[in-house]
């Protein structure tokens, strides 16, 4: 007896749905949060003023304590909003000089860039792509601070931006000399707010990576990574060029 025909289309409207649904529901909890925060938060900073002189050295350990506390509940909130607007956002794919994108990258980072001494070298990329030029731009920032971010302390960055193009897709991909991961451990690096190092080891909120694979994905393409504890990392993020 043959399989019943299962309607793929009705499962797809339904995850759409779901996806929607969730990305609603991520915006007005971490939009509706915001202020409460930054009430706490101010009326805490308030309060400090008003007795810091007479906090003994614990007290002025539990102050910030509290004050880091606040400010990861503000960067995982932001988090979240950011996440969510991905979905909800309208998206523009229209034909982009890479070049462009990839030095407004740079430009953005280019703080970083000269506190770290990153050496960065720029191959074959195509002269135009076609994508959404805000998302995409998030996407690469996310791929190229990480890679300058997960060095050994004192290290040199060392990264190779470049381009796969075909007629079909785009590949970008980025490789580094940094701290690498565990590969069995690499699907927790793609979880919002899941962490292989220690918080106050890095900075930065543990989206980027989670960020750049559903950008990838509005995009019709996917990230992937390959890496070796204690030899680096190259990620690559992989668009359609006909979306």
């Amino acid at each position: 007896m043959p399989s019943p025909k299962v309607d793929t289309r009705l499962w797809e409207e339904r995850y759409k749905t779901l996806e929607k649904e969730y990305a609603d529901f991520a915006y007005v909890i971490s939009h509706d949060l915001h202020a409460p925060l930054r009430q706490i938060k101010g009326f805490t900073q308030i309060l400090f003023n008003e007795i810091k002189t007479n906090l003994n050295e614990e007290q002025q350990l539990y102050y910030d304590m509290v004050q880091q506390s606040l400010n990861l509940a503000q960067t995982s909130l932001d988090a979240i909003l950011v996440f969510s607007r991905l979905n909800t956002e309208d998206k523009i794919f229209e034909s982009l000089k890479t070049a462009d994108i990839v030095g407004n990258v740079l430009n953005e980072l280019k703080n970083k860039i000269e506190k770290t001494n990153a050496r960065i070298k720029i191959e074959n990329l195509p002269e135009t792509i076609t994508a959404d030029r805000k998302t995409l731009h998030r996407a690469l920032y996310c791929l190229i601070d990480n890679a300058i971010k997960f060095q050994p302390e004192g290290q040199m960055p060392r990264i190779t931006i470049n381009a796969e193009h075909t007629k079909q897709e785009t590949t970008f991909c980025i490789q580094d000399n940094g701290i690498g991961m565990d590969p069995e451990n690499l699907y927790i690096a793609f979880i919002i707010f899941r962490r292989l190092n220690a918080d106050e080891q890095y900075e930065g909120s543990g989206a980027g990576l989670t960020y750049a694979k559903k950008i990838a994905q509005i995009h019709g393409g996917d990230v992937k990574i390959k890496t070796t504890l204690g030899k680096g990392t190259t990620a690559c993020l992989t668009i359609r060029n006909k979306y």
